[in-house]
């Protein structure tokens, strides 16, 4: 699962928000749980399909564009609708990376998971003992294999 704050969790989950910009560059590829940072929950799930650089601080400490892709800056208006962020001084890092978002699904329901201690922007879900069954492509929560005993919300 990938950690993000409120309220780009709800965006991410809701196909509002495509692009989630970090410092660092990922690998990774395929689909990720949403877990909303400081509420120990997976909200919901995406497909991260790419990672791009879209931006980096120059002189004066001004974001400007990467410069073998200057169409994929943060700043261009056609970009601003992909991250929602208004505000450039709120993004944090030296060099900005968009992680590139598709086929959201928002749980119907938020689904508990243990955070582990220090994790601050992946999770894995296998060490916390929760796995979820990622083949349906519903809106409704996955199937959850853990102890914790079913409610009447879970199927």
């Amino acid at each position: 699962a990938i950690v993000v704050k409120k309220p780009w969790a709800a965006m991410l989950v809701s196909g509002e928000k495509v692009w989630e910009l970090r410092g660092k560059r990922t690998g990774h590829r395929g689909r990720v749980a949403i877990a909303e940072s400081g509420t120990g929950a997976l909200i919901g799930e995406c497909v991260l399909i790419d990672c791009k650089p879209v931006g980096h601080r120059g002189p004066g400490e001004a974001l400007v564009p990467p410069q073998l892709h200057p169409e994929n800056f943060l700043g261009l208006p056609q970009n601003v609708d992909r991250h929602r962020v208004n505000n450039f001084n709120e993004v944090p890092y030296h060099q900005v990376w968009a992680y590139v978002m598709s086929k959201p699904i928002k749980y119907v329901y938020p689904i508990p998971y243990a955070h582990p201690r220090g994790a601050v922007t992946w999770v894995k879900l296998a060490s916390t003992g929760l796995q979820t069954d990622t083949s349906k492509t519903t809106r409704k929560a996955p199937t959850v294999k853990t102890a914790l005993p079913k409610t009447s919300k879970q199927k």
